[in-house]
């Protein structure tokens, strides 16, 4: 048993059948994914094809690393033989050399085991890629994504790739995205900020050192290719750009919104019915070279990763309509319209052959996954926890008496997932639950969060919760909301208290509420003497820098209090702790949270991270949503997966 390459010998054999075919599986480059090999058997009907279709549905594996030992013990498990088709080896070895290949530029860097600054897997996406005009650094957080994109865009200045490069950041990571370049590679950065006087002087400031010869790298964040798009089109209109989209599906993920339809009008002028539609052909800048850095491709659906590829590679998965055919489900919903009459609707029901999706885009991602032996090594071990908390007795009432008072809403809910017909009047009432289960969820994390939407939605129903209002006034008693000045009345919140003094090191701890919920703890943690800094999406640039700054610096600062809008694209390696106060809709914001801190940069042996539950019916709810949404990102990250069934399907 073993890997052997083709000869005359074993074909002749293979042939006449004086070996058992079904022992062996051929391995071949595969002829549309440069970055993978096929997997097939022997074609018994047609001898001089040598193999056969693939063993499963275009069944293919990467030619290095986990994927391929999984596939070679396995083989070698089931008594298998795996045989190289000519040109195999040699795909095999220009495949490992990208991680050998010494860079052609350097980065600045202290940590030990570097090649010119770049850990090796790093090093294999910067070779990989640097020549490649679109490609997806799909690293896991903490891995080093800045470090791989800072490589290929110095590596594109000395090239004389671009005359412009643009990095597109979210608003508050645009400071530390700007040191890190310089720090990185020593590449000056222009952050484009300020009122649309100052930014419009700026881009004509960039456009004359664009004239002049000069190659700037300029930092923005998304939501000004949407306000500033007739200076972003001027700009890159026949000239060379390169553009680093970091955690691009957290603002791309949807072409109907008005930032992605921006950015798809900067850089292509074909439009369809009225609308960009990115197209190489209608390419604007002379040339286009686009980089993705994201660790979840995937936010909610297969279609988000589709959207944001579409701008990078927009034939890489075909059209709108190309996709949708070989990779959505589509199914009915019957909705009783006016007079009772039945009207049908189209709409997506799951997707399939996801497996497809990441081979397609093989060529141009290059993944590094924490889970992979050689790369966990390098990280802090990570200890997941879940600690269920008990509602307070107050909470408990205030929560029983809303579910009471909604119990024909939630046991209508049931009825419809059973199939049936949706009245105008069902789809109120899938409104009114899920209005009541946000509700609810407030009354666990904090029932002063109810005042705040009643009052909200009192001044304007547009921005508060009508269920909130119409429970305050049932309950008609505001200090049932709040705490007694004695005890917070919060379960969850004693329980963050509990693990942040019981840790020795830094603690981040992540909600979805934002600056009044954070208001309300910070008041305790004061009481607590629990030294804390709190970061929310209100805050200005330079408030959210100089909270993440004293975190960092400040030893007295123990705790970092965010909402999700610190939960990406920072570094907070000085925590070992990670508490999820209540779970995101998301699992990439999940992840994203808990990666705060899970750092190969870390000087942590381990991490810790811990979620805060309760069992209600919101939590269950969210965390199956979660699990769902989860699971298309598996399908599509374990693209080159398969390889035990399939193997076994052969045996």
């Amino acid at each position: 048993m073993g890997i052997k390459n083709l000869d005359d010998a074993l074909l002749a054999a293979l042939q006449s059948e004086t070996v058992n075919r079904k022992r062996f599986v051929f391995v071949e480059p595969h002829e549309v994914y440069s970055t993978h090999l096929k997997v097939s058997s022997f074609d018994a009907a047609n001898p001089q094809s040598r193999i056969a279709a693939p063993v499963n549905r275009d069944f293919v594996v990467a030619p290095f690393g986990p994927k391929w030992d999984e596939f070679v013990t396995e083989a070698q498990n089931l008594g298998l033989e795996i045989v190289l088709m000519p040109g195999t080896q040699e795909r095999i070895d220009s495949m490992i050399a990208l991680a050998n290949e010494v860079p052609t530029i350097e980065i600045n860097s202290t940590m030990p085991g570097t090649i010119k600054g770049m850990l090796p897997f790093q090093v294999a996406g910067y070779n990989m890629l640097k020549d490649e005009r679109a490609g997806w650094l799909h690293w896991s957080t903490g891995t080093g994504k800045t470090v791989g994109a800072a490589a290929l865009t110095k590596y594109h200045q000395v090239e004389g790739n671009f005359d412009l490069a643009i990095w597109a950041v979210k608003a508050h990571n645009k400071k530390n995205t700007a040191r890190a370049l310089e720090a990185l590679v020593g590449i000056e950065t222009i952050i484009v900020h300020g009122t649309p006087a100052k930014r419009k002087k700026l881009y004509g400031e960039i456009a004359q050192k664009m004239a002049a010869g000069e190659q700037p790298v300029i930092i923005v964040n998304y939501e000004q290719f949407r306000g500033d798009k007739d200076f972003f089109t001027a700009l890159v209109a026949g000239h060379k750009v390169m553009m680093v989209m970091d955690e691009a599906p957290t603002k791309l993920r949807n072409r109907k919104t008005q930032t992605w339809k921006a950015l798809a009008g900067i850089l292509y002028s074909t439009e369809f019915k009225g609308h960009p539609m990115p197209d190489p052909k209608g390419l604007r800048p002379s040339e286009l070279r686009a980089y993705v850095t994201s660790a979840t491709p995937i936010e909610n659906s297969p279609m988000d990763f589709y959207n944001v590829v579409r701008l990078i590679s927009p034939k890489a998965l075909g059209s709108v309509t190309q996709f949708e055919k070989e990779h959505v489900t589509w199914g009915t919903m019957r909705i009783v319209g006016r007079g009772g009459r039945i009207i049908e609707t189209k709409q997506i029901t799951g997707f399939r052959n996801l497996d497809e999706i990441g081979i397609k885009v093989a060529h141009l991602t290059h993944q590094v996954d924490k889970n992979d032996p050689d790369i966990a090594a390098q990280f802090p071990a990570v200890i997941q926890d879940e600690i269920i908390v008990d509602l307070s007795d107050h909470q408990k009432k205030l929560y029983r008496k809303l579910a009471d008072r909604y119990a024909a809403v939630i046991e209508k809910f049931v009825s419809l997932q059973k199939g049936e017909y949706l009245t105008d009047a069902d789809k109120r009432e899938l409104q009114k639950l899920r209005a009541v289960f946000t509700v609810l969820q407030m009354i666990v994390d904090d029932p002063a969060l109810v005042l705040d939407a009643a009052a909200r939605y009192e001044a304007d129903p547009e921005t508060g919760s009508e269920v909130a209002f119409e429970f305050v006034n049932a309950v008609a008693d505001d200090s049932q909301f709040l705490d007694d000045g004695e005890e917070t009345r919060v379960a969850k919140l004693e329980a963050l208290r509990e693990l942040v003094e019981d840790n020795d090191a830094k603690v981040i701890a992540f909600s979805t509420h934002g600056a009044p919920f954070q208001a309300r703890v910070s008041k305790w943690l004061d009481a607590w003497g629990i030294g804390h800094v709190v970061y929310n999406g209100s805050m200005t640039m330079n408030q959210k820098q100089d909270a993440e700054d004293r975190f960092k610096s400040d030893p007295n600062c123990k705790l970092f209090l965010s909402s999700d809008a610190g939960s990406d694209s920072i570094n907070l390696d000085c925590a070992n702790l990670a508490v999820h106060i209540n779970l995101p809709w998301k699992p990439a914001t999940f992840e994203q949270r808990e990666n705060r801190q899970h750092r190969i940069t870390s000087k942590f042996e381990h991490v810790r991270a811990v979620t805060l539950m309760t069992e209600t019916l919101p939590e269950e709810h969210k965390a199956e949503i979660l699990e769902m949404k989860r699971s298309y990102q598996v399908a599509v990250k374990e693209s080159a997966g398969g390889v035990s069934a399939a193997l076994r399907e052969m045996d």
